[in-house]
């Protein structure tokens, strides 16, 4: 006789944020770029000078991916629990930077949007940046769950 045990739905659920978050980016993605970077503009009247002097020597939009897709990456820690930290970090760092390589494909189709490797590094980066965190503060407080 065997025992069979239903799976936990709540497990499940525990991947919804990171594919939700997924199709935010998808979906911005989809859209036309803006004209002339003006969205970038507005942005920078808003920061004072020595902010814009700090981050002049990388552009704003590779800050903006390392952001999102660092995002993602921490979605992704957050839905593999039970796994030891170093499997974790690796399946959220390609999970994040593969949807990346899908979403600059997508971009290549998308009227005013290019498919460009820079941005895929930029996602790389930010989802590098992110695990390392994670993984640094798994081995300060030993924690794997």
């Amino acid at each position: 006789m065997s025992v069979t045990v239903a799976p936990d739905p709540r497990r499940a659920l525990r991947g919804a944020p990171a594919v939700g978050w997924m199709a935010v980016l998808w979906a911005s993605s989809s859209r036309p770029w803006p004209q002339a970077g003006s969205w970038l503009r507005d942005v920078a009247d808003l920061l004072p000078r020595w902010a814009l002097a700090a981050i002049a020597f990388v552009p704003a939009d590779k800050i903006v991916h390392s952001v999102l897709y660092a995002v993602l990456a921490l979605l992704w820690l957050f839905a593999l629990p039970g796994r030891p930290p170093r499997v974790r970090a690796a399946i959220a760092w390609v999970a994040a930077t593969g949807f990346g390589a899908c979403d600059e494909l997508h971009q290549a189709f998308v009227p005013g949007r290019s498919c460009d490797v820079w941005d895929l590094c930029a996602d790389a980066t930010g989802a590098g940046i992110a695990v390392a965190a994670f993984l640094a503060w798994a081995r300060l407080w030993g924690r794997a769950g």
